[in-house]
């Protein structure tokens, strides 16, 4: 259960860092996409769209004054939902056509020939109704939304004084119809001649007066509830005339933009990568083919005028050649527990640089004391005598034939001391049974007691059958993936084919790794430096879980 948790963490932790370094190799194209973004963005909103201004003006509905304060917290729920319902009138269409009529514009413009929009707002738990009008012109934003709150109050006032209105009218029209019967009768009864006519009259006045009494009643009631019920609508605040738009927001546009075009920058690069097969991380290495990676050798640039491709011999100072001293103190400690003197470097496929790391690995032996003998196995494609300068042939193809000859004169130098080069020779028409015959066998041995380190330059994995005939003389194996060419499917194949023919694969080598990617060179190089324990401990320690796990 632990190593399940500690295999989980690892993966995790892996995984995090190959995305960080995903945006560390992409952060240069999601800068420039952001940058690209925000500048358009601003250019746009500064020079293309026309600017918006917003005018705001405030009403307020209240009860009307003279009520009890007993009714007060009631009239102040009512007026919160008489402002919200004024809130949807004052968005209607007949009220807009007044407006626009008293601003001088067609009523029937459609909303989308309107010189301004509108919006209106009940303010929540208020009384307050904010209405905001839009336009281009700042002008005419702020006469809008006055004219329209103008205009609401008006209707509002109108509309109150039509509901009573006609009900007064009417009872002052029979009052005054009351009035004139009253004045005749009273004029009849000063002319009556009976005293009985006088009773009739005086009766008809009385029912009269008492109608009159009623009638008074009723209208005092009706002006009461006129009072009562009518809402007081006051602009609390008038519009201004606005200095600054509030659209477009130059600067909010450009940071969205920026963030947005940096966010599908970054999408894209995931995207990429995630297309991307090859191998670009020695991470990746570890996760599917469970091999150590022992050396990530930097791309470089041969110095202007050299012939050589050694970079260990003329750039004996540079972070590549550092790279492959850390190689050659990787492959001392696997040294320590099984001898390792005949070192194969192969790779998966053809120009992934195997001859390459070969050549300055021989060098950096030699150097370092080692008496060294650098052997091209490549026939098909032989190009350590490329990398050196020196003749072809005769060489190993030559060596393997005519056994007359001492094998030692078929070796070559470059002037680096304890460093013999026996190139490949002229091209064989079979050059797996050269390498499989036992004349191959007796060179290799011959070489190993003539050095300490015998590296054999091989033949590709998938390309053909050669590497798995010359493992049988090979104490192990190096296979070379090429950062961002070596496809992973191709890798994991090769160091399969290798283990099922009982090759010993000792471990893997980044080659070609790019500048951003320093950081391998560097974490490979200081890891010890945390003082626990050795890093090449940890490194084959966690290898040896890995190979457990993935036997089990």
């Amino acid at each position: 259960m632990e190593e399940l948790e500690k295999k989980s963490w690892v993966e995790e932790e892996i995984d995090i860092r190959e995305y960080a370094r995903v945006l560390q190799r992409w952060l240069w194209l999601i800068a420039l996409c952001s940058i690209i973004a925000a500048v358009s963005a601003y250019i746009i909103s500064a020079c293309f769209i026309q600017p918006v201004y917003k005018a705001e003006a405030v009403l307020m509905v209240e009860p009307s004054a003279g009520v009890s304060s007993s009714i007060r917290y009631q009239d102040v729920l009512a007026g919160e939902r008489i402002a919200r319902t004024y809130a949807e009138i004052l968005e209607s269409r007949p009220l807009l056509e007044k407006t626009l009529i008293k601003l001088g514009y067609p009523p029937d413009l459609s909303d989308k020939e309107l010189p301004f929009n509108v919006s209106v707002q009940a303010v929540r738990e208020t009384q307050l109704i904010r209405i905001s009008v839009e336009s281009k012109d700042p002008q005419l934003a702020a006469k809008a939304a006055n004219t329209l709150a103008e205009t609401f109050i008006e209707e509002r006032a109108q509309g109150q004084a039509r509901r009573f209105g006609s009900l007064k009218t009417s009872i002052e029209t029979q009052l005054a119809n009351i009035d004139e019967e009253i004045a005749k009768l009273d004029k009849q009864r000063g002319k009556a001649q009976t005293q009985e006519d006088v009773k009739v009259i005086e009766q008809q006045l009385v029912n009269l007066r008492d109608m009159r009494t009623r009638l008074l009643t009723s209208l005092y009631d009706i002006q009461l509830a006129e009072a009562q019920h009518t809402e007081l609508i006051t602009q609390l605040e008038k519009a201004d005339v606005p200095d600054k738009p509030v659209r477009p927001r130059k600067l909010m546009n450009a940071l969205i933009a920026g963030v947005l075009g940096g966010m599908l920058a970054v999408m894209g690069a995931f995207a990429t990568e995630y297309l991307d097969t090859t191998i670009k991380s020695p991470e990746q290495i570890e996760q599917i083919a469970g091999l150590p990676v022992l050396g990530n050798i930097f791309e470089f640039e041969a110095n202007p005028g050299s012939n050589s491709n050694l970079i260990t011999l003329e750039q004996p100072r540079s972070h590549t050649t550092e790279s492959f001293m850390v190689l050659r103190a990787n492959l001392e400690f696997l040294n320590v527990d099984t001898p390792l003197q005949v070192l194969g470097i192969t790779s998966p496929g053809v120009g992934e640089g195997k001859s390459n790391v070969a050549a300055n690995l021989a060098l950096v032996m030699a150097r370092g004391g080692k008496r060294v003998i650098l052997i091209d196995a490549d026939l098909r494609r032989p190009m350590i005598h490329s990398l050196t300068g020196l003749a072809q042939s005769p060489g190993l193809s030559e060596a393997l034939v005519e056994k007359e000859i001492p094998l030692e004169e078929y070796l070559q130098t470059i002037g680096i001391e304890n460093l013999r080069i026996l190139t490949s020779g002229r091209r064989p028409p079979n050059p797996a049974d050269l390498l499989a015959s036992r004349r191959m066998g007796e060179l290799i041995a011959h070489f190993k007691s003539l050095c300490d380190m015998v590296i054999v330059d091989s033949p590709p994995l998938l390309a053909v059958a050669d590497t798995i005939f010359l493992g049988k003389w090979l104490d192990g194996i190096l296979v070379i993936a090429e950062w961002g060419r070596t496809d992973r499917s191709a890798f994991v194949e090769s160091v399969e084919r290798a283990r099922q023919s009982g090759l010993r694969v000792l471990g893997a080598v980044l080659n070609k790794v790019k500048p951003p990617s320093r950081g391998y060179y560097y974490y490979y190089y200081y890891e010890s430096s945390d003082g626990k324990k050795p890093w090449w401990k940890r490194l084959f320690k966690k290898h040896k879980k890995r190979s457990v796990r993935k036997q089990g």
